[in-house]
């Protein structure tokens, strides 16, 4: 993918940031301009960084007056069989939208995204018809999706670009959401998860947004952070552990920030 940006060749000659990962864009999320591009149109399993759209169609359906950050989600078998990062929810179980919501973004509850898409959608192939209609109307042409959590599926993937496209238009629309990502932790009924974006610990301005792992992805760290009033949108997939991860997002920010001052 060749995308043209004023300034941005000659600074990459010097130094190009997130080398140690499959794909990375970074972008401006006011204005929406791409500030670095590597691969930004390779095609890689979305991993958890599905759960972007999850929580995108669960605020829009709480702003659109479908269901509401106090209404009850009662669990039914869908989260049976799901696996990995979970709150533990089994069939007969009941917590609030808001409690899903927090699971899905700080926890990364694959057991929670599933809940919250039945709740909203009446089944989990329903709420995938529509994050699949919301890529079309936001044009992520080289997006597809088969659940709602991000876990290995036949033909759902993504690109560095269309992850940066979609973070842009979520954080723009639901603002609000990111308290919630910003939080180090999250405790549900006695258990505290701890949110996997280590660079909210150490990033100063960071307040988000998403990691994803599986083995067909790698490791991968969606980043926001704001300086002197600018907003950035870090995008790294495929990196091949959590520090090259967290490298690589921290070079695309720094690299990003330098250009703004």
């Amino acid at each position: 993918m060749l995308i043209a940006v004023a300034g941005v060749a000659h600074a990459q000659e010097k130094k190009s940031p997130a080398q140690h990962t499959a794909a990375a864009v970074l972008m401006d999320a006011d204005t929406g301009d791409v500030l670095f591009a590597r691969n930004a149109d390779k095609r890689i399993a979305p991993a958890s960084l599905t759960k972007i759209m999850t929580l995108l169609l669960a605020l829009d359906a709480v702003a659109a007056g479908e269901t509401s950050m106090d209404d009850v989600v009662r669990v039914d078998g869908s989260v049976n069989g799901v696996y990995g990062a979970k709150l533990g929810l089994k069939p007969g179980d009941t917590l609030t939208v808001d409690e899903a919501v927090h699971g899905v973004a700080v926890a990364s509850a694959n057991d929670a995204a599933v809940a919250l898409a039945v709740h909203i959608a009446g089944s989990e192939q329903a709420f995938v018809a529509r994050m699949n209609a919301k890529v079309v109307e936001l044009g992520l042409a080289d997006t597809h999706y088969a659940n709602p959590n991000g876990l290995p599926a036949a033909g759902q993937r993504t690109t560095a670009l269309d992850t940066a496209r979609l973070s842009r238009f979520y954080i723009r629309r639901h603002p609000e959401a990111l308290a919630i990502h910003s939080m180090r932790s999250y405790a549900f009924r006695g258990v505290t998860h701890t949110n996997h974006n280590t660079l909210l610990r150490s990033y100063p301005g960071i307040d988000g947004l998403k990691t994803g792992y599986i083995k067909a992805s790698g490791y991968c760290l969606v980043a926001t952070a704001t300086r002197n009033g600018v907003r950035l949108i870090s995008v790294a997939l495929g990196a091949p552990n959590p520090a090259a991860r967290d490298a690589a997002s921290r070079e695309l920010l720094d690299y990003g920030f330098s250009q703004k001052q």
